[in-house]
């Protein structure tokens, strides 16, 4: 699972299914970084990340669910056909119901307005369902409304063929919401709507903001229960399980700026509250003897130890562990690779040729070899291997100039950047520039040709994208650094002060363009 952001593309994603199997927090991306782990962290409960806040006032709509109420204001941000918002409003209801007229609940839409009308992730049919629900809440009672909601959330892809039965089922006259929703009041009921979650900047379905603070414990309703318990006393509250305290193990590596866990335990605190912190040295014999025990090849390495099954959160939260002798390894990818061979003055990039951040990943990377000119480099590509040929997210096109790239590497890696260079300013049109790109950085043609279209290209890009399988790196672009430290980037400056804190080569006291801000790329494939 993972959170959905807002554009105007129109695929409809399918529900997710349960699945008993054991879970990493490297949902989507085999590989995600220490960063990008806040974002998802407790996926089991819904965690699935945020945006930073923009303080503003509240919107109140016109009409019969004005904010009047003295009761906490609750604000859940969905897309309709997002599946993790309509999970978030299937156990939002039930608390809601619990808490009565202590809270005052609003559901907001995340979409956005232009001239030609409204655009959502997944498409028209999404917004015609924001408008007639924009349309129920304002004009029905909220009982109503969450009947509807329990009922069109069965299969909101279908919600089409549905709603008027639900509508129906939940006693909401639907000529009433049909005029609405199909005349200027919807609009203008949608247009408002969505103005609040713009204010705050939302981007994710679900996110919650409660009494006007972003909300980012746990989503499971007992977590959610328990934080309105914090400031609402109702009978409910009583009910709640004791907390415990939970024990936690990091172990790490102390001096690497990058390994840096203070994130994940800080989101792990967020969902297990009396959580006991014990950091142990990764070349200490007690840090030695756990990564053996779990035959762990990175850190920060975390592990609970029996204490956690006593939590209320275990039977949701073991999904995401492994066990061993009673120890339970949260499955993680860490930033340092301990085990791999070091090597000095290093670089490795791992990308997709025809993935936007990674293209900018290349030519940063090219403004930091100019730089230091004793670095060296590997260029590796994100792909996988089948029967009749080679699998990349861009598809074929993409294979094909992975393929040119890597046959380049073997016979003029020196003019590999400066081909990227020029290739990157239209990497789109790759099947019809490739050619004028390496002729005017001085790369035989004929030569790429043979080698990409035969035999010795598909056996070169075989052996260049074992590399990234190997490590599990799925997220483009990902660098990793003397062989061993794994990091991201977004400007040449932050590539240089990462590699420079690791290897001391003239140059590293060169400024480059951008910022030295690392770990916070600003996207990724």
């Amino acid at each position: 699972m993972s959170e959905e952001n807002n554009s105007a593309e129109t695929k409809v994603q399918s529900q997710p299914k349960e699945n008993s199997e054991k879970k990493s927090f490297l949902i989507g991306k085999k590989l995600l970084l220490s960063l990008a782990v806040i974002l998802i962290i407790g996926i089991a409960f819904g965690l699935y990340g945020f945006n930073e806040m923009n303080t503003t006032g509240k919107v109140v709509l016109p009409g019969n669910n004005k904010n009047t109420s003295s009761g906490v204001p609750i604000e859940l941000f969905v897309m309709s056909q997002c599946p993790y918002g309509t999970q978030a409003e299937d156990v939002v209801i039930p608390v809601i119901n619990a808490f009565g007229d202590k809270v005052d609940f609003k559901l907001y839409f995340i979409a956005s307005e232009n001239e030609n009308g409204f655009t959502s992730k997944h498409g028209l049919p999404e917004v015609n369902e924001d408008i007639r629900q924009a349309c129920i809440q304002e004009k029905v009672s909220q009982k109503k409304f969450f009947d509807y909601l329990t009922c069109v959330n069965q299969d909101i892809t279908i919600v089409e063929n549905t709603w008027e039965t639900c509508a129906e089922q939940s006693g909401i006259n639907v000529s009433e919401i049909t005029s609405c929703s199909t005349g200027k009041e919807g609009k203008a009921l949608f247009s408002e709507n969505i103005k609040r979650g713009q204010e705050l900047a939302v981007g994710g379905s679900p996110t919650y903001y409660i009494n006007n603070e972003k909300y980012t414990g746990g989503r499971d309703a007992q977590s959610l229960t328990r934080f309105l318990c914090s400031s609402i006393d109702v009978e409910v509250c009583s009910t709640l399980p004791p907390e415990t305290e939970v024990n936690l193990f990091v172990v790490n590596d102390f001096a690497c700026n990058e390994c840096n866990a203070d994130s994940i335990v800080l989101q792990l605190e967020s969902l297990f509250p009396k959580l006991n912190l014990k950091k142990i040295d990764f070349t200490s014999a007690e840090g030695k003897e756990i990564l053996d025990k779990f035959q762990a090849e990175t850190v920060p390495f975390f592990y609970f130890d029996s204490s956690i099954e006593q939590h209320y959160n275990w039977e949701n939260f073991k999904l995401y562990t492994e066990e061993v002798d009673g120890l339970h390894a949260l499955n993680y990818t860490g930033t340092k690779f301990f085990n791999r061979t070091l090597k000095p003055n290093h670089i490795d990039l791992f990308v997709m040729s025809q993935c936007p951040f990674g293209t900018a990943a290349e030519n940063n990377l090219k403004e930091v070899v100019e730089a230091i000119p004793d670095m060296t480099f590997n260029l590796y590509f994100i792909a996988s291997e089948k029967e009749d040929g080679f699998v990349s997210k861009h598809g074929q096109v993409e294979v094909n100039e992975d393929i040119r790239q890597t046959c380049i590497v073997k016979y003029d890696r020196t003019k590999l950047l400066d081909y990227t260079a020029c290739m990157n300013s239209d990497i789109a049109n790759a099947e019809g520039n490739w050619k004028a790109c390496a002729i005017k950085t001085g790369i035989d043609v004929p030569t790429i040709e043979n080698c990409s279209t035969g035999e010795e290209g598909k056996q070169l890009f075989i052996d260049n994208i074992k590399e990234g399988n190997l490590l599990g790196i799925g997220s483009s672009p990902t660098f990793i650094v003397n062989g061993q430290i794994l990091f991201r980037a977004d400007s040449a400056e932050g590539i240089k002060q990462v590699f420079c804190s690791y290897n001391d080569l003239e140059g590293c006291d060169k400024t480059l363009s951008g910022t030295s801000s690392t770990n916070t790329a600003s996207g990724s494939c």
